[in-house]
């Protein structure tokens, strides 16, 4: 586990993600599921208390900018 910046933590993870196969990044369950498993990866200061909910909110915001929502 490294400390980094939010914008760096963002960066890496939507990388991760993008690194998934098409078919494993359609759902809210597969964000749900990638987000349980990344999320003490990179340690990042956020303003939530849980950080599993902000890496949540970078895959759907990520999502929302390439117009493909999950589902």
């Amino acid at each position: 586990m490294v400390r980094v910046t939010k914008n760096d933590a963002e960066e890496a993870i939507i990388r991760e993600w993008r690194a998934l196969p098409e078919v494993d990044r359609r759902s809210d369950w597969h964000a749900t599921c990638f987000a349980m498993k990344i999320k003490d990866k990179y340690q990042f200061r956020h303003s939530g208390s849980d950080r599993y909910l902000a890496v949540l909110q970078f895959i759907t915001r990520y999502q929302n900018l390439i117009g493909l929502p999950l589902k």
